[in-house]
């Protein structure tokens, strides 16, 4: 209220907000009862996110009001760092992911980051199996066949969850040539057929 009528403008984190497609800044009132503006941000991006004011300003000066702190939570997004992984039977093989976006961040707590087999059922910490201070990388000890298959990493935040997806994939033999190539004279314009036999049976190479 005032006299002269005051115009009031709104900004966010100092820069001056005006009507747009997402945007929309409307006025009730007058001189008698005072002017109301509201202010509309539909489809909230992370962009919005910010300290928010009206300001109210006629021929004699001006005032600011209180600042308003918008957060707008933002879904995890999470992406593997690798995959498939391919490691020998026995070694130890290390699973990594990354979150990309999270708003709020996600706390580095059991119960929102977690590790899954394909079946669905959390990964815990054992003798086998650990994780990192953060929970972005999961590694498995003494492998075995049956460790191979694929491994989801879910991150959850207050405004949902985002998850991705690691393909491990467990090799038991070493390739071996078992037959070796030989050469045997042969007359021009003959026919030359050489053997070479493989096969998985070989030592894990250290």
């Amino acid at each position: 209220t005032g006299h002269p009528q005051p115009t009031i403008t709104w900004k966010r984190n100092a820069n001056t907000l005006s009507n747009s497609s997402r945007i929309r800044i409307s006025e009730t009132g007058n001189a008698t009862t005072g002017r109301m503006s509201s202010l509309m941000v539909a489809s909230t991006v992370a962009g919005d996110a910010g300290n928010y004011v009206c300001k109210a300003t006629n021929s004699r000066g001006n005032t600011t009001s209180n600042t308003v702190t918008l957060v707008v939570q933002v879904t995890p997004s999470v992406a593997a760092i690798s995959s498939p992984v391919v490691v020998w039977k026995g070694r130890t093989a290390t699973l990594y992911v990354n979150i990309t976006a999270a708003i709020p961040s996600v706390a580095v707590s059991a119960s929102n980051r977690q590790w899954k087999f394909s079946n669905g059922s959390v990964i815990t910490a054992d003798s086998r199996f650990s994780f990192s201070s953060d929970r972005l990388a999961l590694s498995i000890s003494v492998l075995t066949l049956a460790d191979g298959g694929t491994y989801t990493f879910q991150a959850t935040n207050a405004a949902g969850s985002g998850a991705a997806t690691v393909t491990l994939t467990v090799n038991e033999g070493f390739p071996i040539i078992a037959q070796q190539p030989m050469f045997n004279a042969v007359n021009e314009t003959g026919t030359l057929v050489v053997t070479c036999k493989a096969n998985a049976s070989g030592a894990d190479p250290k």
